[in-house]
């Protein structure tokens, strides 16, 4: 199962910025972590980053320093090379926020560890299957094939049109589920392809060369003060047929 603890490509009052919960210790993204876990956050030792952009990282700073004293192991960061180099540079210098890398817990481990991936390179996380897929994005970016008790899901990511994407879902039958980036209306095409994201008719348009018609289709990253025209349009073109929706914060995912 995954657990959505962050739908939105935003922060709104209806919702936070994305993040994925597979298991106690494991999650996709940082969006919104600390308010859905509060103290049992300390329980996270995996965490899988798709890029470095403020909403998918947002409260990592504080998933250090929160119950600080009450971490016991390692956060290990799973990202792209690019992305590690960017929380390093930008983020853990010191300057914005201290370098957790070079901070002890009580148990002598350091707090924080960066773990670097490549495309198509599988961790297992337990019994959890981690495979990075490229995304096409503004920075080097991945979503991540996810296997779980033998069934998979494809997480894009951000992204925008994405070949990569569809060869996947042609060639690895195994995997029923896609959860898939939309973050605007249709209108907004020029903002959407500025920023590399997808509408639903972008949408519309990269599955046209998928040669299956079994995925359950699930949508997120949508822009707060667009998220009920998104959903009028994804209905309208019936990606939901097999049973999908545009995901909300709070909801769990069985797959």
């Amino acid at each position: 199962m995954i657990h959505v603890l962050g739908a939105q490509g935003s922060v709104s009052p209806e919702g936070r910025s994305s993040s994925f919960l597979l298991s106690p210790t494991l999650a996709i993204d940082a969006g919104n972590l600390l308010s859905p876990l509060g103290a049992s956050c300390v329980g996270l030792s995996d965490l899988f980053l798709t890029h470095a952009h403020f909403d998918h990282i947002a409260d990592l700073p504080f998933l250090m320093s929160s119950y600080f004293e009450q971490r016991t192991e390692t956060l290990r960061v799973h990202a792209l090379p690019q992305t590690i180099e960017a929380l390093r540079i930008h983020l853990f210098n010191d300057q914005i926020w201290p370098d957790f890398s070079k901070i002890a817990l009580r148990s002598g481990e350091m707090a924080l560890a960066f773990e670097p991936i490549g495309y198509g390179e599988c961790v297992m996380i337990g019994e959890i299957e981690l495979t990075p897929v490229r995304a096409h994005h503004l920075v080097p970016t991945c979503g991540y094939l996810i296997g779980m008790q033998g069934h998979y899901a494809l997480l894009s990511g951000d992204t925008y049109l994405n070949p990569d994407l569809i060869d996947l879902l042609n060639t690895d039958t195994r995997i029923g589920t896609l959860i898939v980036d939309v973050s605007f209306v249709s209108s907004e095409v020029k903002l959407a392809r500025d920023s590399m994201h997808l509408t639903p008719q972008l949408l519309r348009t990269m599955l046209e060369s998928l040669e299956r018609d079994d995925l359950v289709i699930y949508t997120y990253h949508q822009k707060p003060e667009h998220h009920r025209l998104i959903d009028d349009e994804l209905r309208a073109l019936g990606f939901f047929q097999n049973g999908g929706r545009q995901l909300s914060d709070g909801e769990t995912l069985s797959f």
